[in-house]
């Protein structure tokens, strides 16, 4: 790995995954932190994407973990990622005082924040890269990407909701 790869990762954390928190925790923006912290994965693999072979943010989280730095950074992200799920569900088991209504978060956000957008962001880049390219073009459709799943996310919670949480219900109880 080239000295650029840890600069790149190095700058991501601490933007990303240091810097941009405090300030939103600091300014009181909590509602943009519930779409953010589960999804620093997606940023991160949006911004690796959109990077190409050569770009400071090329290896900062890799699909292929070939080296040891490499699966240490992309388990940190995905660490982090995780930790911004489950803190959200337990903030909702723990306002509503029910296992079902924070369990029922989970549901839809595990698929839609975490297990299913990486693959789709890749995908999609591989195609664009094929017809346009600008790095400006893949960014903004990986960025696209993202947006769509966080909107998927809060949709299928809004449209779903009562349903996830009878299910909870049942399998909690």
């Amino acid at each position: 790995m080239k000295a650029n790869n840890y600069v790149g990762t190095f700058v991501y954390v601490l933007i990303f995954m240091i810097l941009i928190p405090v300030v939103l925790y600091t300014f009181g923006a909590t509602s943009i932190m519930e779409v953010y912290l589960p999804n620093v994965d997606m940023i991160a693999s949006t911004l690796t994407v959109a990077s190409g072979a050569s770009g400071l943010f090329s290896n900062v989280y890799s699909t292929q973990t070939d080296t040891f730095f490499q699966f240490i950074t992309q388990s940190v992200i995905n660490y982090a990622a995780l930790i911004g799920a489950t803190y959200l569900i337990a903030r909702e088991t723990y306002r509503s005082k029910s296992i079902a209504a924070g369990w029922s978060i989970a549901f839809v956000m595990m698929i839609t924040t975490y297990l299913l957008p990486g693959k789709f962001i890749e995908f999609t880049n591989s195609i664009v890269t094929k017809h346009a390219k600008s790095q400006w073009v893949q960014l903004a459709t990986a960025l696209s990407v993202v947006t769509f799943f966080i909107g998927l996310e809060r949709l299928l919670l809004a449209l779903t909701r009562d349903v996830l949480m009878q299910i909870a219900t049942l399998l909690a109880y």
